[in-house]
């Protein structure tokens, strides 16, 4: 079914990028998707198309319409899936690693999405032709916990409750060296990488993110070229996006030369858990990415496992918590380490 917004802009909100205006709207598109909307030309403003950059103004009437999802080109595979909970709102996944959540570029097979389709051929439309159902997503190469959204009502509910932080992500990684603190908490600004596009890196330490940024957002008032976004900012450049992540660890035992952590991320950024535990000098065991080039214990991949995953039902709203075993391989390193 064809779904229509309208919004009217107050003077507190001019001024601002017309895609950053609908991603802080309260709706259950993710910033790729809405910017992907106004370059087809489901966005008006005042009746006519605007580029994701027009700057909005006190009155401007803007229209959004999300047609209804179109005829996926993807292909259904039967393809085994681990499934820990289904009903007709949702399926929790346990993804193996080395498993693509959904078709990108050249991958067009051998998905989560490919099995997903053959399993379930209704999936929420909202994520786009090559994303039905996905709310949120894993690296390739990190096992564990996902959510998959069977309709747009609980699309809505999953993607909402991640907005505003409700829903519980807990992860287990092996780590290279020996974290002192028993917990600790990294807290930065976070973006892409300008050296390498499809790498993220830590822009900047914040003590206290959430006290600095209405200084921020002031200096963004007076054309400084940051505007603040759900505790992040963007510059005037489009490529210099930035956000806040936080991510909270605690020790859970240490080895000699590694440490096994257990870790809760608060913001969902892409790579987030792999960047910020190399930002604090202990990259996680098997990322060549944004680790160490050798790969210890034969690994083909990193030792980074989805463990804990919980959230509210999103129509009985009663609140469910799954939990996936670690993977074989994650369990034998960790066996031979405490063998030493």
């Amino acid at each position: 079914m064809l779904k229509d917004f309208t919004f009217v802009v107050n003077k507190e909100e001019a001024g601002i990028r017309l895609d950053l205006f609908l991603t802080k709207k309260d709706l259950p598109l993710s910033r790729s998707r809405i910017q992907e909307l106004i370059k087809d030309g489901q966005v008006k403003v005042d009746g006519r198309e605007a580029k994701p950059g027009y700057k909005i103004k006190p009155k401007d009437k803007i229209t959004l319409l999300v047609p209804e999802p179109e005829e996926t080109e993807i292909l259904p595979e039967e393809i085994k899936l681990d499934i820990l909970y289904e009903d007709s709102d949702l399926l929790v996944i346990n993804k193996p690693q080395g498993m693509v959540v959904h078709p990108a570029g050249k991958i067009r097979s051998q998905t989560l999405v490919n099995a997903l389709l053959f399993h379930c051929p209704n999936l929420s439309g909202i994520g786009g032709k090559v994303r039905p159902g996905i709310v949120h997503r894993l690296d390739k190469e990190t096992s564990g916990l996902l959510v998959i959204a069977k309709n747009d009502f609980a699309h809505q509910s999953l993607s909402r409750q991640i907005k505003e932080r409700t829903i519980e992500r807990r992860y287990k990684a092996l780590v290279w060296g020996e974290i002192k603190k028993e917990e600790g908490e990294i807290h930065t600004l976070y973006g892409r990488s300008k050296k390498n596009r499809k790498k993220m890196e830590v822009i900047r330490k914040m003590p206290d993110a959430r006290s600095q940024m209405p200084e921020i957002a002031h200096r963004g008032q007076k054309n400084h070229g940051l505007w603040t976004m759900d505790y992040g900012l963007w510059t005037k450049k489009r490529s210099q996006k930035i956000r806040e992540a936080i991510t909270r660890y605690k020790v859970l035992k240490r080895f000699k030369d590694f440490t096994l952590i257990e870790v809760r991320i608060l913001t969902g950024r892409t790579h987030q858990i792999r960047v910020h535990t190399s930002y604090l000098g202990h990259p996680v065991v098997g990322d060549k990415t944004y680790g160490r080039k050798r790969s210890p214990f034969n690994l083909k991949g990193q030792l980074l496992h989805a463990e804990t995953l919980g959230f509210r039902h999103p129509r009985t709203e009663k609140y469910l918590e799954f939990k996936a075993p670690l993977p074989e391989t994650m369990r034998k390193v960790i066996k031979a380490l405490t063998v030493e």
